[in-house]
């Protein structure tokens, strides 16, 4: 389990720090996040979104977004600024009809393509590489694949909806395996709806429904979760998009317009937004993203944009009981 020192050397490796105080009592510090960018607006022009979704870094200081209700991808640089996009509504390869979730390995990108109930790989200048799916319940089918990740031997998770499982292929689109049921038990899903992987290959999937996380290992196996329906800290109100970055684990709560990180046994050490359209407020949060450098950047589906976060220290007045601790 991790400690606060523990959860502390996390936050900072990966460049980013809690909503909530972690620092020593009596510090005069606290750390959390604030947004530093914020860009888009509703349209289809160059930089707008309708409904933007699935969201992605690469690693390389880009950041792909899944233009849901445009059927498209849009890629930016780490600041917001619009570089070039690609797909229109269609059927043919290249082409979506509500595309997603969002992945990327080096240099290729996998865009669920929600309605067309498929998987397209293409390069990161939108090049059509592959395609796979179908309409079904067969290993290999679909029905409304709406989350995907990639884990470190660049294996493909996919969230199959409809289906309530997670399905796993090789980057040619091989089935491997799949695990999940419909239900409420340990291991199954009623809204399967996002999937991450960490790291140490361990598998992260949120329930839209079901308002919980559960992660899993490698060869689908339960591992534990955390969640419940409600408001308080370290619940849900239609938990959406998940992303993992250095052992913690960021949740879009959609629902309640936050979002919300935990450590990997579910601990909650970070939270942050509420309703409204200033930066920093959401209006149902879809999904989330963490680049190299620690910046976090979320899909705010309802306002059409895309917001940035990044560690800011500010120094914070001590309480009385604070100050007299430093006279014992």
């Amino acid at each position: 389990m991790m400690t606060t020192d523990s959860i502390r050397f996390a936050l900072r490796a990966l460049g980013i720090a809690a909503a909530v105080q972690l620092g020593v009592a009596g510090s005069g510090h606290a750390q959390g996040f604030e947004a530093t960018g914020c860009w888009g607006s509703q349209g289809s022009g160059n930089g707008q979104y309708w409904n933007p979704t699935g969201i992605v870094s690469d690693g390389a200081g880009h950041v792909f977004v899944a233009d849901t209700r445009n059927n498209r991808v849009e890629k930016l640089d780490a600041y917001g600024h619009y570089m070039t996009k690609w797909g229109w509504l269609g059927t043919s390869t290249g082409c979506f009809d509500g595309p997603t979730g969002i992945a990327a390995y080096y240099g290729v990108l996998y865009v669920a393509d929600r309605v067309n109930n498929r998987i397209e790989k293409f390069d990161t200048g939108g090049a059509f590489i592959r395609a796979w799916g179908g309409a079904g319940t067969h290993a290999g089918e679909f029905d409304w694949p709406i989350g995907v990740a990639v884990d470190a031997a660049g294996d493909v998770y996919v969230a199959d909806h409809g289906n309530h499982r997670i399905q796993k292929f090789d980057a040619f689109g091989n089935f491997l395996l799949q695990f999940g049921a419909y239900g409420t038990l340990d291991g199954q899903f009623e809204d399967v709806a996002g999937v991450a992987v960490g790291s140490d290959g361990t598998i992260y999937v949120s329930d839209y429904s079901l308002n919980r996380v559960q992660k899993f290992d490698a060869a689908g196996h339960y591992l534990g979760g955390w969640g419940a329906t409600g408001t308080a800290p370290g619940m849900f109100d239609g938990v959406a998009g998940i992303a993992v970055a250095s052992g913690i684990v960021f949740c879009a709560d959609s629902g309640n317009n936050r979002i919300e990180a935990f450590d990997a046994n579910g601990l909650l050490i970070a939270r942050w937004g509420e309703l409204g359209e200033l930066p920093g407020q959401f209006r149902s949060p879809a999904g989330i993203t963490v680049d190299a450098g620690g910046s976090v950047f979320v899909t705010d589906a309802y306002n059409s944009r895309v917001q940035r976060f990044d560690i800011v220290t500010s120094v914070v007045p001590m309480t009385w009981s604070q100050v007299k601790s430093l006279w014992r």
